[in-house]
């Protein structure tokens, strides 16, 4: 009697199975595509928590933490290197605006300047400076910057933040503690709060205004906002909430949320493609305006503070614990928006390599040229290679028997099958069922 039972359950469970593949496979195929992205862990060299990081390009950036860290690599993160800041505060947010030139700001009032890379600091010195703790900074222009703090101060430097006056002579109309501030010209800025708080200038700092005041589009220890032109733009949060705004921030709408994690950093490529990072190591990207995100992949559990994105495929995101990630997504694009020059599909989509089975992979190339076929993971790791060869324009097929580039079986799920070519790239999905 046991073996029926057995059978059953094991029947049973592979039917669950073979339904939540096929409930996979139907997603677009843009879902899987955004899960590409791998972050893995960069040694920082210290165990400090990191609260902000900035790259000017693929090679130099700066990490910036507690007790005055401050971290500078030259080689895209193979390698960090520690700087003498000369405090002990707390520091929050780090920007430059070339690869000698930068700001770094943080408890006590403390603004660091730097005009060689980080090899010195100095800090700055203003009665328009108060012992309160500033938590975000960001250059206008080259000569203008901006810094939020608590109690609702904004300061401004117009001379590359060798001095400093308040930046808001007629009151920021708050005493909430502004955590982020991001200026898209010398005019147009905004800078985001506890309770509620986005404040919007249109003049430079001469007056800021709380078009949304009263209502929840902030929030969180550290709310981020970011606007990719003067009219659209995003807003993390508490309670697990990002907000867009088409309208230069003066209305927001809720377009992801997910429970009570704080979200707190996000960086936009561009209207359609960015990232955000949470508390519980969580990281998320959207390739379709933020009307969506999906997890990225990461073996990370630190809580994450901040993200700088410079491409699809090379970001950095820094964090509690010393933690510094980089994106190591594999070359393996979206689908092309252009007219298709070929296709790619597999006739036979869900099989079973334990008994023997196999699916026929059929593609069509409209231009002759190099041509290669390889089955991924959805994590983007590569599974097998099945073609890289020269071919001319036609139509073809080649088979997958299940197995890995080791000749093993491999285990049941999803796959991706990549096919690039002339002027042609594209995906399909696989499922393997045993």
């Amino acid at each position: 009697m046991a073996r029926p039972v057995e059978s059953s359950q094991k029947n049973m469970k592979k039917n669950k199975l073979f339904r939540l593949i096929v409930s996979v496979l139907t997603v677009p195929l843009i879902f899987a595509t955004s899960l590409f992205a791998v972050w893995t862990p960069q040694n920082s060299g210290v165990t400090a928590d990191l609260n902000s990081i900035h790259f000017v390009d693929q090679n130099t950036g700066w990490a910036v933490g507690a007790a005055g860290t401050i971290l500078n690599t030259t080689n895209g993160g193979a390698k960090w290197n520690a700087q003498t800041s000369g405090t002990n505060a707390v520091l929050k947010s780090v920007r430059f605006i070339s690869s000698s030139t930068g700001i770094a700001v943080g408890d006590s009032g403390t603004i660091l300047k730097t005009t060689n890379g980080g090899a010195t600091w100095t800090q700055a010195v203003s009665s328009a400076i108060q012992n309160f703790p500033l938590n975000g900074v960001v250059w206008a222009d080259s000569s203008t910057v901006f810094v939020c703090g608590d109690l609702g101060t904004v300061l401004k430097s117009v001379d590359s933040g060798t001095t400093w006056g308040t930046g808001d002579p007629n009151g920021s109309g708050t005493s909430e503690s502004l955590r982020s501030v991001f200026f898209i010209n010398t005019s147009t800025g905004w800078i985001s709060g506890t309770h509620a708080t986005v404040l919007i200038t249109y003049n430079g700092g001469t007056n800021w205004f709380n078009p949304t005041s009263g209502l929840d589009v902030g929030g969180g220890n550290k709310p981020d906002v970011f606007f990719v032109d003067a009219s659209t733009g995003f807003l993390t949060g508490a309670f697990g909430s990002v907000r867009k705004s088409t309208d230069s921030g003066n209305t927001w709408k809720v377009m992801f949320s997910t429970s009570n994690i704080s979200l707190n950093g996000i960086h936009f490529l561009s209207d359609f493609t960015g990232w955000m990072v949470a508390d519980n190591g969580s990281i998320f990207k959207s390739s379709d305006a933020g009307n969506s995100f999906f997890a990225d992949v990461s073996t990370n559990s630190f809580s994450l503070s901040s993200i700088f994105v410079l491409s699809d495929t090379l970001g950095f995101i820094a964090g509690s614990s010393g933690t510094i990630l980089v994106n190591n997504a594999p070359s393996v694009p979206a689908i092309l928006p252009s007219a298709p020059q070929g296709s790619l599909k597999a006739m036979n989509n869900l099989f079973d390599p334990s008994k023997g089975e196999s699916t026929i992979i059929q593609y069509n190339i409209l231009n002759s040229g190099n041509v290669s076929l390889r089955i991924y993971t959805m994590q983007g790791r590569l599974v097998k290679t099945l073609l890289s060869s020269s071919e001319i324009a036609g139509t073809y097929s080649v088979p997958w028997d299940g197995r890995n580039d080791a000749g093993e079986v491999v285990a049941s799920g999803i796959y991706l099958a990549h096919i690039e070519g002339p002027q042609f790239k594209q995906n399909y999905k696989i499922a393997v069922v045993k």
